[in-house]
């Protein structure tokens, strides 16, 4: 998966080895890599909100157990 990443990319830039334009001048460019990068872009949405509601998962008890370590007793 990492080697084919590699490819769509490097058919992607262009001579300064940077990816420029919309995933529109990309798809003008090279087909098959843009269909690779819009997935690989995809991809990482369901594991961007996975990690935010772990995230706030795991703060709620860390902010009570701060909470109830600052109160005097």
């Amino acid at each position: 998966m990492i080697a084919i990443s590699r490819i769509a990319v490097r058919a992607l830039e262009d001579k300064n080895g940077g990816i420029n334009g919309t995933p529109i001048d990309w798809w003008k460019k090279n087909k098959w890599a843009c269909i690779w990068c819009v997935l690989c872009m995809m991809a990482t949405l369901p594991l961007m909100l996975l990690k935010c509601i772990v995230m706030i998962i795991c703060f709620i008890p860390h902010a009570i157990y701060i909470t109830l370590d600052d109160i005097q007793f």
